[in-house]
């Protein structure tokens, strides 16, 4: 079953410029599991993410350069849901809506996001790795 929100929302999509260190393809393996997911990362505002049985589509906006602690701020709101579980077990909901915060390393190969700016990283999942392979395959 796939769920659709249409209603207006602040993370209502927001163009990024196309080499925006973030727009591209990561991956985040889940550890002690085999399962991973990717995120396919658009600069028309708009994600892709795979996760187990889970294909979840939303938009979002996220801050054209990071703040003096070095954080992105990205709003990230669900808009369909095909309603599998991820590789947590869990389904996610359209319409959810985030604010997470996302430090990126100074190679641009791996960031973690985190709930908020934790310099100490204790509210940050991670790290999502950059896929070099540009036709997609993962």
């Amino acid at each position: 079953m796939t769920v659709v929100v249409t209603s207006a929302s602040a993370a209502a999509a927001a163009s990024l410029r196309p080499n925006h260190p973030l727009v591209g393809l990561w991956r985040l393996p889940y550890p002690n599991s085999s399962c991973h997911e990717i995120y396919r990362i658009q600069a028309d505002g708009t994600t892709l993410v795979t996760s187990a049985d889970e294909e979840a589509e939303s938009e979002f906006t996220m801050s054209d350069q990071p703040s003096e602690n070095g954080f992105y701020k990205w709003v990230d709101r669900i808009v369909r849901d095909n309603g599998g579980k991820d590789c947590g077990g869990k389904v996610t909901e359209a319409g959810a809506e985030n604010t997470r915060y996302v430090l990126l390393h100074p190679a641009g190969k791996v960031f973690v996001m985190c709930e908020d700016e934790d310099e100490e990283l204790n509210t940050c999942i991670g790290p999502f790795i950059r896929i070099e392979d540009s036709d997609g395959d993962v």
